[in-house]
């Protein structure tokens, strides 16, 4: 049995590029388009193989796989969406460019048996 576990923060690290700074926002820091904000992944998967033996010269083997990813998938559009949303009137005070972040989760399952 063995498994594993991985977090990255900026899944799509690459060079430090800086966009210029917003006029609309002066006090927002320039952003560095190589490490994205909401760019993680969390991978995670366990393997078994077990293996029985029937007679003296006969056994099963069986196998399974079990996995997960989750990948956040920020661009560099959602960037400029700074404005809070609204619930019944009152501000929420989240930005729109974190609350509208697509995540993907892929899920893997796979089992096999021999003999």
């Amino acid at each position: 049995m063995n498994g594993n576990y991985l977090y990255e923060k900026y899944r799509n690290a690459s060079f430090e590029i800086y966009n210029p700074v917003d006029q609309n926002y002066p006090d927002k820091p320039a952003d560095n388009l190589g490490h994205l904000d909401n760019n993680r992944s969390w991978m995670k998967y366990i393997y078994l193989k077990t293996k029985w033996g029937i007679s003296d010269n006969i056994f099963l083997i069986l196998t399974g796989n079990w996995g997960m990813t989750n990948l956040e998938t920020a661009s560099s559009g959602w960037l400029y969406t700074l404005d809070h949303g609204f619930i019944n009137g009152v501000d929420n005070g989240l930005p729109e460019g974190v609350a509208k972040q697509p995540v993907i989760k892929p899920a893997n399952n796979e089992y096999h048996g021999s003999y």
